[in-house]
């Protein structure tokens, strides 16, 4: 499996049109469930996952994007619109070294 979409029901079932396959994600525990789960852990290359719920673990997903190993996190709009600031890694990596540009 490529790529595994992580989601409100409503983007979940709009991308599974498109041939996607993903899990709806209702809190913080589930999102840590799906994380941790073999399709998205050993198997998907890109995790295309809704803005609002990568909120509910930021840290986790922040790190995600960092690993070299880990799939490619590509965070989307959910059906209310884009979320305010995206950060990229390269935010993570000036925050982190304390550059401000």
């Amino acid at each position: 499996m490529d790529i595994y979409v992580l989601g409100s029901r409503e983007v979940v079932a709009a991308l599974a049109l498109a041939g996607l396959p993903g899990r709806e994600i209702a809190g913080k525990a589930a999102l840590r469930a799906a994380l941790a789960a073999p399709e998205v852990s050993a198997s998907a290359r890109i995790l295309v996952i809704e803005e609002d719920i990568s909120q509910l673990d930021r840290g986790e997903i922040d790190r995600m994007k960092l690993d070299p190993e880990g799939p490619l996190v590509v965070e989307i709009p959910g059906v209310r619109g884009p979320a305010g600031e995206r950060r990229t890694p390269l935010d993570l990596v000036r925050q982190a070294l304390g550059i401000n540009l």
